[in-house]
Formats: C-alpha cells, sequence, structure tokens
C-alpha cells in the first residue's frame, strides 16, 4: 500500500473536494475503512462513511481497504461498489456477562451517574447490586478498545512503509 491513506470518518476535509483527494503515488486514491471502530451509533456513521465515499468518483482510480484490529484487508476491485455501500455493525463487547459499549464506557469513567445506574439496571434489576461487575466490564471495554486502536495503527504503518 502508499503512503496516501483516507480513513473514512476522519477524511472529511480529504474528501471534500475532487481537487483534496489525496493521491497515491500512482494517481490512485487509496481509502482506508474501519469496519469494527465503536461507535455510539453505528447506523448514522454508516450513514457518514457512505455520504463520504459519495464524494470519491466511483470510477477514480481508488483502491479500497477493511481494517479491523486483526488485519488490513485488500478489497478486490470486483468488490469495491457493493464495499462502499456496506453497512458495519458492531456488537457490544461482552465481560463477565456485562454487555457495554466504548460509548458507554466513556461516560461511566467521565462520571456520568445516569449512563452507568442504566448500564447497572440492565445487568443486574434490583434488588441485586452489581456496581463491581458493571465497573469492571467498563474498564475492559476502554483496554480492549485500545488494544485495538494500537493493532489498527501498526496494521497501517506497516502496510505505509
Amino acid at each position: 500500500m502508499h503512503r496516501a491513506v483516507v480513513t473514512a470518518l476522519a477524511a472529511v476535509a480529504a474528501l471534500a473536494a475532487p481537487a483534496a483527494q489525496p493521491a497515491a503515488p500512482d494517481g490512485g486514491l487509496v481509502v482506508v475503512i474501519d469496519g469494527d471502530a465503536p461507535t455510539a451509533d453505528p447506523q448514522s456513521a454508516s450513514r457518514l462513511r457512505i455520504a463520504l465515499l459519495e464524494r470519491v468518483d466511483p470510477d477514480a482510480a481508488a483502491r479500497y481497504y477493511a481494517l479491523t484490529a486483526e488485519r488490513l484487508a485488500s478489497v478486490p476491485a470486483a468488490e469495491a461498489g457493493a464495499f462502499r455501500q456496506s453497512t458495519f455493525t458492531v456488537t457490544p463487547a461482552t465481560h463477565a456477562g456485562v454487555a457495554v459499549t466504548f460509548a458507554e464506557s466513556v461516560e461511566v469513567l467521565r462520571g456520568n451517574e445516569a449512563v452507568r445506574d442504566g448500564l447497572i439496571a440492565r445487568t443486574c434489576p434490583p434488588p441485586a447490586e452489581c456496581g463491581g461487575p458493571v465497573r469492571a466490564a467498563v474498564e475492559a471495554e476502554v483496554r480492549r478498545t485500545e488494544t485495538a486502536s494500537a493493532a489498527k495503527v501498526r496494521h497501517l504503518a506497516a502496510e505505509a512503509a
């Protein structure tokens, strides 16, 4: 892969105008889509990604890659059209029986008691108390997301070198 990399959700400025699209040394555009990034609203994130990709000329010389914590995979040219329209969904991780999203985890760590109380109520309705397991799940989800993000950066750096 070449040094020009565009991430789908962080590329609003780069994709806003055709003249601003970064080109690979061979003149083609490289588009990397993070298919398993945690998001508070996966449907809105998919709509935003699709809207951004609509700014990329489908006939332009572009190469598409799907990025996950496990790997960076090239999307075959024949599948690029369908890939551009794909909706990625992310199932909340479960830690010790507690399903929690990254967005919820961040809110709990920021001290948002309403989110914490909602997680506790969803996980173990009264009269049970499970604040400890919920807190452990929140911390585990943040660590999991940090680890996955670091792996993604390593995959990109290895391919860009």
